[in-house]
């Protein structure tokens, strides 16, 4: 019903004549009962001053549905707080132990994430980041807060019915009802305009401050059974709770604070117990940057003021704080507070606490001349306004300052409030902790602000020149990194403007947040410990007590952001001097003597305690779960080395022992962390494989559907096998995406580099043991939504055990790269309204997580597989980062299209790709009729409902959506597994006995799709003669092959010349390497065959020349393996541009002189590298390593010669030769 339309209802008479001239029409009603004429009404008020025009009637209905009272005895008591027991948000369970003593804990419900859950699918184009704000109503018992609530929400509520527990349910106003709390602990309730916005408002109803035991404890028992409990850690009766807990948590959470009061014999004694309330919060928080707003209510007081109700929105609060002056002589507790805050004036005391102070009046109804319906309905709806003008101005306040929490931020700050809260303790909660949980940093200055926290945690003297002389070294080593060597490196082109900046924007960050005031108080020898940006409320010590008035003062001599900045750039420039001094501008010699530099800084680091000692990491140490790479502090990290700790690629790169292995293979070995200095433990030395920055990109995308994986993992055995090579499958693929079971197969392969042959076994005992157990009757339910939220079909406990049976929790997270694929899981965040479709979000090990599309990835492999695969009916959703997660299924069937985004995040968009191979889990004519249990349901709403979930498990059209939107490069490269199934209809998601017959078909199915191979660039030259399965094999076998190029030459003018090597992913004593070097034939370029030596087990080292003057068209390098086609390697076929693009002229020069591997007779396939003091080029190869000596890159150890008096170096190189010199002999 809409309360704000105009008055449709006719008159009560036809006609009534004026009670007064009985001339006119009685048109005005007056609340005296009479109608009279609108003269005579005038004259009427004149003569008879409490008497008021009778309001109309949609304001008595207002007031109806507002008051709708429960006398203390009614027969519909107990049902309506039942139904009002599911806005419970948080309150006190206290439990009766056997020894006497009693535990009480705080209890957090689900309510306010269900609720801004609720938000994101309010509209179709409700925004999916949304900004919640609390609006807290706290007062004494009987103050009416909660028919305040209720008439805010009925007068946003133009257009809707609301159910029980979308409004407080009232209080009695008689009887011993009337004395006591009506809602127990806090509810919240949406305020419904603001519902589905960008910024909801949510109302918090707090329970009276006295703590009488509330009248809805004796109806609502259930709503401590679930949510999260935080144990109170020191003994607190119930009235202690209410009067120190819920103030300080509400204070900290709330955007507006309403406190509601109908005091009417002290305005000064309400005043008092509001500050009171408000110091508890305010004097123990700490780094509050915005202040809530405050709105003190004059609800229904006795006395009467019509000013109060003008205009003039200010005249309550005026004469509000006008009569509380006049009081402070009078008030001890008053003049307290004055002495304690420096002022006489009682509104800078509330400013202290608020960023606002605003008094509003209720008139009485029923009573005065004030009391119509009419006037309480006008004064509740600017109520209702000023709310939101207060809510917007405060979140304005908080985007400025960096603390405007979105939902899940809020929710981690609300843990980390409860938590703080809960313990009892006086020290005030820090508001930094809630700044740090916001968005993983993006930004460079986040990064920067991040480490800088780090060095300065103990004092900014002891970090500052290690801090500096690092930022130094790693900006250096970033302008080395780039690949353009033409860039003339100055300290101004190192030191950009945009480094700069960030640089400032993170001191300054530090400083305002981190520095705190120098101010120290002569009388009471007390310091200032506010920080600049926590100065708004004066000089306050330690535990929040203020101390006088007065603005941030600075600690002289203190480091200021332009020295900071300074220092930076004239450590820089004195490093580029050191290395010009060593008498080289070779990039690759500065790109060492840089590394070099940047790892005694971090050294120093741990020296003085900043960075972690060797170690295994602790789950407390900060730099085991930061998102930032502290290896270089410009990256975000990736691979998770064996003491625990994380670091980017370019780091890894930078960090790893030079060899052969890395040159052929591209095989990176780090010797120990760059953290913490780790070098010994399982795991160490640690080897990984990165990708060669020619070579295609290799991605694997699974569906879901159950049982039916079954199907996917005989697909992907029998191209594992026809590979030949005994590897796991995941060791050819870059990227694994996958959804539902395909979530589970991704993380199996991929993540844990299982092979198929092993996992198919594990994963029928998992679908055996998940799928058993009993079946749960659903005939009494009475909806779909409420069956898929309250039901399962089996225990998930069996399904959770099955998992963790393979999957071992203990270090087993997802996040951190041990092996070079990187995978990716879907899962589906729920929402109230499926029909309006779920959100589907990311879990990977490249990506931390936190924020946009990607869910935390701190959590088991068995839990990542739980979070894809929690597909309802079947098992519980799974919990995951204050997420309820659901089968990844239900959004993403088919996840090709999110493998296809995700590699482009991951490797940009300019990547060529080598294969796109997506698999299905078998289709048949008609899709599944129902579950293995479909008996067990009724006919009706459920019956029809439930299919079109099951038929999103059929990935083809998804398939037949990425075709066409790809293009003709992209289609050559994209294959698709699938098995058309002999039966009539799809088998179920959890038809376990039909296993075995979907593994005997997926084994004899040989109709896929046909490889389309029509353009310059498809990966098979000729046709192939091979089933589709083979034909995949031979490409990925191809793919272990990848092109290095050693330089370009474009001065002809026309032709480009490009030198290059074939190498091999595979080297001497890898799995696999044996095999494949018989498979073998030719390699071949641009139609020229070139034989290789197989017999020879050194590393594959094959040289080549490119040549093209377009720099467009395709260039072919293929290998065949004994068939009638060739197939293309890695990256290949490939464009000059292309290779212009993504070569690393500096990389190619560190490459080069590691050691060369070509045979003396230019033979494609090379021995193992001579040694450097032996054989064609020693002298050479000796004259190299003594310069890098001499240039700082090389070690030798030293004596002198008892002849000549001359000192001796000795020389040890990386094949374990020795040999010596002396310095003069050489220069």
């Amino acid at each position: 019903m809409d309360f704000n339309a105009p008055n449709i209802l006719p008159p009560p008479h036809p006609v009534i004549e004026c009670g007064k001239c009985e001339e006119l029409p009685g048109i005005v009603p007056c609340d005296c009962g009479e109608y009279f004429c609108e003269q005579c009404h005038r004259k009427h008020l004149i003569r008879n001053k409490t008497h008021r025009r009778k309001p109309d009637q949609r304001f008595y209905t207002f007031w109806s549905r507002v008051t709708d009272v429960i006398s203390g005895n009614g027969d519909n008591e107990s049902s309506l707080f039942k139904e009002d027991e599911t806005a419970k948000w948080f309150g006190l369970d206290t439990k009766a132990r056997p020894a006497g003593s009693r535990v009480s804990v705080i209890v957090d419900t689900q309510r306010l994430a269900e609720l801004a859950e609720s938000s994101v699918y309010r509209y179709s184009n409700s925004p999916q980041r949304q900004f919640p704000s609390i609006t807290s109503f706290i007062g004494f018992t009987g103050a009416g807060k909660s028919a305040l609530v209720r008439s805010l929400i009925y007068h946003s509520a133009t257009d809707e019915e609301l159910g029980v527990s979308d409004v407080p349910v009232p209080s009695a106003t008689s009887g011993a009802g009337s004395l006591r709390s009506t809602s127990g602990e806090v509810n919240l309730y949406a305020e419904p305009s603001s519902f589905g916005t960008t910024s909801p408002i949510f109302f918090a109803d707090c329970e009276g401050i006295m703590a009488s035991e509330p009248i809805a404890s004796q109806h609502q028992k259930d709503w401590t059974k679930s949510g999260q409990k935080y144990r109170i850690q020191i003994p607190m009766d119930r009235r202690t709770v209410v009067k120190k807990i819920y103030p300080r948590f509400l204070y900290i959470v709330s955007d507006v604070v309403c406190y509601v009061t109908r005091d009417n014999k002290s305005w000064a004694d309400t005043a008092v117990r509001l500050l009171e309330w408000s110091s508890i919060g305010a004097a123990t928080t700490a780094n509050q940057k915005t202040l809530p707003a405050l709105i003190i209510i004059l609800n229904a007081p006795i006395v009467e003021n019509e000013d109060w109700m003008s205009d003039d929105t200010n005249a309550a609060t005026r004469d509000f704080f006008h009569v509380i002056e006049r009081e402070l002589e009078a008030n001890d507790d008053f003049r307290s507070l004055a002495l304690k805050y420096g002022t006489s004036s009682v509104l800078e005391i509330f400013k202290r606490s608020y960023s606002s102070i605003y008094v509003h009046y209720i008139p009485l109804q029923g009573k005065g001349r004030l009391g119509g319906v009419d006037l309480f309905h006008r004064q509740t709806k600017r109520l209702l306004d000023r709310i939101r003008a207060d809510t917007g101005r405060v979140q304005g306040d908080r985007a400025r300052s960096l603390t405007r929490f979105d939902t899940k931020q809020l929710l981690d700050v609300i843990d980390l409030a409860f938590k703080h809260v809960a313990t009892g303790t006086d020290e005030p909660f820090d508001f930094g902790q809630g700044s740090l949980l916001k968005e993983v940093p993006e930004s460079l200055a986040s990064l920067f602000g991040e480490y800088i926290r780090h060095c300065f945690k103990s004092s900014i003297n002891l970090g500052l020149s290690t801090c500096v002389s690092t930022l130094g070294s790693t900006i250096l080593a970033n302008a080395l990194a780039a690949k353009d060597e033409r860039t003339i490196l100055t300290p101004v082109v190192v030191f950009n403007a945009e480094i700069r900046e960030a640089c400032q924007n993170a001191m300054d960050s530090y400083r305002d947040e981190n520095v705190t005031c120098a101010f120290i108080d002569r009388e009471s020898g007390f310091r200032c410990a506010s920080t600049k940006s926590n100065h708004e409320r004066g000089h306050r010590s330690q535990d929040g007590t203020f101390i006088r008035n007065g603005g941030y003062a600075e600690e002289k001599g203190s480091l200021t952001t332009a020295q900071f900045i300074s220092s930076i750039e004239g450590h820089i420039s004195a490093l580029m001097h050191q290395f010009s001094d060593k008498g080289s501008s070779k990039r690759k010699i500065w790109r060492q003597l840089c590394t070099n530099e940047h790892r005694k800084n971090i050294e120093k680091l741990r020296s003085i305690g900043v960075y972690p000692k060797p170690g295994r990491a602790e789950a407390s140490d900060p730099f085991s779960s930061t998102t930032t790479c502290y290896g270089c502090i410009f990256r975000q990290s990736e691979y998770l080395l064996p003491c625990g700790h994380t670091i980017c690629e370019i780091c890894a790169k930078a960090n790893s022992a030079a060899g052969d292995r890395m040159k052929y293979t591209h095989e990176y070995t780090l010797e120990s962390c760059v953290i913490c200095g780790t070098s010994t433990g399982p795991g160490w030395p640690f080897a990984i494989k990165i990708r060669p920055p020619l070579s295609g990109l290799r991605i694997l995308s699974l569906d879901g559907g159950g049982v039916r994986g079954i199907i996917q993992l005989t697909l992907l055995e029998r191209l594992e096998s026809r590979i030949g090579l005994r590897l796991p499958i995941g060791y050819f693929f870059d990227l694994i995406v996958g959804t539902s079971t395909g979530g589970v197969v991704a993380l199996s392969l991929g993540a844990q580099g299982d092979s198929v042959e092993n996992f198919i076994e594990e994963f029928k005992n998992i679908c055996k043991k998940g799928f058993s157990g009993r079946l749960e009757n659903t005939n009494r339910v009475s909806s779909f939504i409420q069956w898929w939220r309250l039901y399962t079909l089996y225990f998930t406990q069996n399904y959770e055990e099955a998992l963790e049976n393979y999957f071992p929790k203990e270090n087993s997270k997802v996040f951190g790269l041990r092996k070079h694929c990187r995978v990716a899981i879907t899962t589906t965040i729920s929402g109230p309204d499926w029909s309006r479709g779920p959100d589907a979000k990311v879990i990977s090990n490249y990506n931390r997580g936190g924020a946009g599309k990607y869910l935390s990835s701190d959590l088991s492999l068995s839990d990542a597989a739980r979070c894809t695969s929690a597909a309802r009916p079947y098992f519980d959703p799974k919990k995951h980062a204050k997420q309820i997660c659901y089968d990844g299924g239900l959004k993403v069937s088919n996840p090709v299209h999110l493998a296809m985004a995700e590699s482009k995040s991951i490797w940009g968009g300019r990547s060529n790709y080598d294969m796109i191979l997506s698999v299905g889990p078998g289709f048949a004519s008609q899709m599944q009729p129902d579950l293995a249990s479909y008996r067990l349901l009724e006919r009706g709403s459920l019956f029809n409902l439930f299919p079109s979930f099951l038929g999103q498990m059929n990935g083809e059209e998804e398939w037949m959506r990425f075709r066409a939107s790809s293009t003709e490069r992209i289609n050559e490269r994209s294959s698709r597994l699938n098995v058309f199934l002999t039966d009539k209809f799809e088998p179920s998601f959890d038809d376990i006995g039909k296993m075995e017959k979907m593994e005997a078909d997926a084994k004899d199915f040989t109709a896929f799709e046909n490889e389309l191979n029509k353009s310059p660039f498809s990966p098979i030259d000729g046709q192939s003669e091979l089933q589709v399965l083979d034909t995949l094999a031979d490409r990925l076998r191809a793919t272990l092959f990848f092109l290095e190029v050693k330089s370009i030459d474009k001065s002809d003018g026309f032709l480009v010349v490009v030198k290059a090597v074939i190498r091999c992913r595979l080297g001497p004593g890898d799995a696999g390497f044996a095999e494949l070097l018989p498979m073998v034939y030719f390699f071949r370029v641009n139609g020229e065959k070139i034989m290789i030596d197989t017999s020879s087990e050194g590393y594959i080292n094959v040289d080549v020349e490119l040549s093209h003057e377009s720099l467009d068209e395709a260039i072919r390098v293929d290998v065949n393996f004994g068939n009638s086609h060739w197939v293309a390697i890695s990256g290949c076929p490939i464009t000059i541009k292309e290779i212009m693009e993504h070569w690393d002229p500096v990389a190619a020069q560190d490459g080069a002189e590691i050691g060369e591997a070509s045979t003396s007779d230019g033979n494609a396939m090379g021995s193992p590298a001579p040694p450097f003091t032996s054989g064609p080029g020693a002298a050479p190869r000796m004259e190299s390593y003594v310069n890098d000596y001499l240039e700082g890159l090389a070690e030798a150890s030293t004596y002198e010669d008892s002849v000549s008096g001359t000192d001796i170096h000795t020389l040890r190189t990386d094949d374990g030769s020795e040999f010596s010199f002396d310095v003069y002999s050489h220069a």
